[in-house]
């Protein structure tokens, strides 16, 4: 069943939550009323201004669907696309029409400032796996492109001084990123890999970006580790004596200044 939700989170940001059912979403005229918190006749007018002014073809955005009402019976109901329901949004007066147009001039504020919009967590879930190979086949006409790939290089080179080793996430990430690349080449080669050619290609993925491979279990023994984490411990217990006693002369100097 399709669905829409507008809403206001904790962080007081508007968010525009939609459930599609076979990849498109289909509302009749009393969901988008319910939607909106506006009347039937309100709606119809919106409607009937949208196709008189030849904002959208009514045999594109219109779809009839067999539905049983409450008194048992079968009737014919329009039913709107999502094309329908975003140009009701931009019009209609209602509490929730405001939350969506300001949903939305968000959005497209942000396409026109970075040339791209994401729904980050529809993405994480796997909700959009379709489109997430789209939009990695687009990304990747992109890199290739000449002017980018120089614009890239010489970007690399110019902040190079300004990367922080510490990022181990971004590192990882990168890492990953490369090795998911090279399995999508292996698949569209159709090329047969076996458990053991994995593990091989992810250590050619590593060693390429000048990163060790772990070869054993490690070389810090438990005990090791323990004396270490107590002379650390005992290094954090004389710098805060030696904190202790700055405060304390502190104090007391104050002490002596206040019975003179």
């Amino acid at each position: 069943m399709s669905e829409i939700l507008i809403y206001q989170n904790e962080n007081g940001n508007i968010k525009v939550d939609v459930m599609f059912e076979d990849g498109s979403i289909w509302l009749s005229q009393a969901q988008i009323c319910e939607l909106f918190g506006k009347a039937k006749s309100t709606i119809s007018e919106h409607i009937k201004a949208i196709f008189e002014e030849s904002e959208l073809d009514k045999n594109s955005v219109v779809r009839n669907y067999r539905t049983t009402a409450n008194d048992g019976k079968n009737y014919d109901v329009e039913y709107y696309n999502l094309d329908m329901i975003i140009a009701i949004g931009f019009i209609v007066r209602s509490s929730t029409g405001t939350k969506f147009r300001i949903w939305a001039n968000d959005k497209l504020k942000e396409y026109i400032t970075k040339g791209f919009v994401l729904n980050d967590e529809r993405f994480k879930n796997g909700n959009s796996m379709g489109y997430f190979d789209e939009l990695q086949k687009r990304l990747r006409d992109i890199r290739i492109s000449e002017k980018f790939f120089y614009q890239k290089i010489k970007d690399i080179y110019m902040k190079s001084i300004d990367y922080d080793p510490k990022d181990e996430k971004t590192i990882l990430g990168l890492l990953v990123e490369q090795y998911l690349a090279f399995a999508q080449t292996m698949a569209m080669q159709q090329t047969p890999m076996y458990m053991k050619d994995w593990i091989a290609r992810l250590d050619a993925v590593i060693s390429l970006n000048g990163r060790e491979l772990l070869t054993h279990a490690g070389k810090i023994s438990h005990e090791m580790a323990i004396a270490k984490s107590e002379l650390e411990y005992q290094k954090f217990k004389d710098e805060q004596k030696k904190i202790e006693k700055i405060q304390s002369l502190k104090e007391l100097e104050e002490d002596i200044k206040r019975l003179k």
